[in-house]
């Protein structure tokens, strides 16, 4: 290192005793080959295009270009370090001399400019300093002691994490809400689609046995009539000759007597045409006693995860202990605290009823609600609950209630609905222009309760039962069919 340094400071000297040679503002001079090099470039070296400036600073750009990647997420360089504090001044080697310097004094927590310890900190710049660093650039700047900013940095990135775990574990649970729902989905498909099978093989093998049936009453009829014949031939065979001969033309008309056999079919096919075109006409009406029509399906997602909806969706009951182990998803539309379930179809004009079967049910609830009342999670009005702060607001649910063997109303002024015998059936009907709401009696048609209100959204079907032996049930109504 000394030796090039040498060579370096050697050549300079020769070059300032070198005849011809051009002086230079800086101080320097240039040879004629050199003020040819600098004569095509002076716009870009400056300083009266001098190659020993141009070189010097091209080397301190690059030497500080390599610093930056170097120490990247180390402390920031103050600027100015190559132009001022003694840090890169001269030739190359001096300038890589500088930065190896510059390098130890980050490794050593000192200051880059400076070589002093770093003891104040700028919260404008973000930026470690130095006790000089701060009197020469930071005067102004709002400037704490570097402990403290250790402390509170540290302090920022803790809840910055914090944070991000929070958001982490929010995100895994939702996936886990998203997985334990997409396996409930594909349960409910599952069970939805056997539950269609079933009823099309139901509707299959009726079509079968039918054309079976009638095949075969057919086929038994020609048999009924070839036996006849064939017994009163034979009697009359076996009677006197002269009996015999007086009633032979009778018997030999019989005995040629053929019945039409019956064309064989192929394979086991269906007249497809037959059946197919009025399906809803001749094949309904063939099976009034196989159809269930109940007038409200009730929507199994939003039923509380404490009850089980029925396959065909017309009956409620609370779910036995094993199957409350089974996970439910939290979805919006589901009841959290209430034991309750919606119809399937809500309404919003028109004239609606249907009766529910509550039999010897202990603990239920009957009426309509708004379509939003399940999304409250902190609605917990239920049987026996119809006075609990916590319950819904006037204007989410009308309904009629059996507790502790008490009838309530809600909403109402009534502490209790006295009747002359309990129902075993119970019939709801909804008149949404007139702003009635009638419980009654299907028994006798003795009314329960009326509730007068003016709708202005849509109305669902309500539910709810806390009785675990019991459930509730719509009641299916008879099926008609007829042509106009």
């Amino acid at each position: 290192m000394d030796q090039k340094r040498s060579q370096t400071i050697q050549s300079l000297t020769a070059l300032k005793k070198a005849p011809g040679a051009l002086p230079l503002p800086c101080g320097h001079r240039l040879c004629g080959a050199c003020m040819e090099l600098s004569g095509g470039a002076r716009g870009e070296m400056g300083h009266g295009g001098c190659t020993v400036c141009y070189g010097t600073r091209l080397m301190d750009s690059v030497l500080r270009t390599l610093l930056e990647v170097l120490f990247n997420g180390q402390p920031r360089r103050p600027a100015g370090f190559a132009a001022h504090g003694g840090a890169v001044e001269g030739d190359g080697e001096a300038a890589v001399e500088a930065g190896d310097s510059g390098l130890r004094n980050v490794l050593e927590d000192g200051c880059w400019r400076h070589g002093r310890p770093l003891t104040m900190f700028c919260l404008e710049e973000e930026e470690p300093l130095c006790e000089e660093c701060v009197e020469e650039e930071h005067d102004h700047h709002h400037c704490c002691p570097l402990q403290e900013a250790v402390v509170a940095c540290k302090r920022e990135l803790h809840s910055s994490l914090r944070s991000i775990r929070e958001q982490l574990e929010t995100l895994t649970s939702m996936r886990d809400t998203c997985q334990e729902t997409a396996a409930y989905v594909k349960s409910q498909f599952e069970r939805t689609s056997q539950v269609l099978r079933e009823e099309f093989e139901k509707m299959h093998q009726f079509l079968r046995d039918r054309e079976a049936v009638a095949r075969m009453e057919k086929i038994a009829d020609g048999v009924e009539a070839l036996t006849d014949a064939l017994r009163e031939t034979e009697d009359t065979m076996g009677l006197d000759n002269h009996v015999f001969l007086k009633n032979y033309k009778t018997a030999s008309e019989r005995a040629g007597h053929r019945v039409a056999e019956p064309e064989e079919e192929e394979g086991s096919l269906l007249d497809v045409a037959k059946h197919q075109g009025c399906l809803h006409y001749h094949v309904w009406g063939k099976m009034l006693d196989t159809i269930q029509y109940v007038p409200v399906t009730l929507d199994p997602n939003t039923a509380s995860a404490w009850l089980s909806v029925s396959t065909d969706l017309a009956s409620v009951c609370v779910r036995e202990e094993e199957q409350q182990t089974l996970p439910v998803p939290d979805n919006r539309e589901r009841f959290e605290h209430l034991r309750a379930v919606l119809g399937s179809e809500g309404f919003d004009a028109g004239r609606h009823s249907w009766e529910v079967e509550v039999g010897d049910n202990t603990c239920w609830s009957l009426g309509v609600a708004t379509e939003n009342i399940s999304s409250r999670k902190d609605s917990r009005w239920g049987p026996g609950l119809e006075h609990s702060e916590a319950g819904p607001g006037v204007g989410e649910l009308w309904a009629v209630s059996l507790s502790d063997g008490q009838y309530r109303a809600f909403p109402s002024d009534r502490a209790s609905i006295v009747l002359r015998r309990r129902p075993h059936i119970v019939k709801v009907q909804l008149d949404w222009e007139r702003g009635w709401l009638t419980l009654s009696d299907a028994g006798d048609n003795s009314l329960i309760y009326r509730f007068k209100q003016q709708w202005s959204g849509t109305l669902r079907p309500y539910l709810s039962t806390t009785c675990a032996k019991h459930p509730l049930s719509i009641v299916a109504r008879k099926v008609t069919v007829s042509a106009e």
